[in-house]
């Protein structure tokens, strides 16, 4: 679908193969330290904006949440 609406998954761009790439753990069961969960939040750009970016970043580590942070990084020419 998103092929259609000319939308791009960040993180599958920079991360095609990367298996158990989490961004949420239920916290039930310990979850998060056995790394069992659901890749709910994405990245979704247009076709242009990809050409623009340049690495997507999985905060897997970052305590506070059971959702994990996705940081899109994209070149400094976009800023202006």
């Amino acid at each position: 679908m998103l092929e259609s609406l000319q939308m791009r998954d960040l993180y599958r761009k920079f991360y095609p193969e990367e298996k158990d790439c989490f961004t949420y753990w239920s916290a039930r069961f310990q979850c998060k330290a056995k790394n069992k969960g659901w890749r709910l939040d994405y990245n979704i750009v247009s076709k242009e904006l990809e050409g623009m970016a340049v690495d997507v970043i999985r905060m897997k580590d970052q305590e506070g949440s059971d959702h994990c942070p996705l940081i899109a990084e994209f070149e400094e020419t976009l800023l202006r």
